[in-house]
């Protein structure tokens, strides 16, 4: 992670896995990732100034963006797995929202879910 103003890069993870499709939570406090450091790819949640990341998803997750009232993670399950789920940030029950929708093109998708 960098400051918007510059400076030096600080590493957000220390774990030897892949870490890939960063998002910020809305009130700025945490970035929402990807990742397989389980072994399968779940969505995570780290604070922004360090610290233990939380996993988000059970049953599969890689790109994912909080709702805009800050109540939902949607997200996508990763590469060619079609559709949009959400869970509620504080856990709970992972649903599925959209049939259609594949990680990457889901962007745009969940943004309009979001805001």
């Amino acid at each position: 992670m960098v400051s918007a103003e510059g400076g030096k890069p600080r590493r957000l993870t220390e774990d030897r896995s892949d870490e890939v499709r960063p998002s910020w939570s809305r009130d700025g406090r945490s970035i929402y990732f990807g990742s397989n450091r389980t072994g399968d790819w779940q969505v995570w949640k780290a604070p922004a100034e360090g610290g233990k990341a939380a996993q988000v998803t059970q049953q599969g997750g890689r790109e994912a963006f909080e709702s805009f009232d800050g109540n939902f993670v949607y997200y996508t399950r990763g590469f060619g797995i079609p559709g949009i789920w959400k869970v509620p940030v504080t856990g709970g029950d992972e649903t599925r929202v959209l049939d259609e929708a594949l990680q990457g093109f889901g962007l745009c998708l969940i943004t309009a879910f979001t805001s």
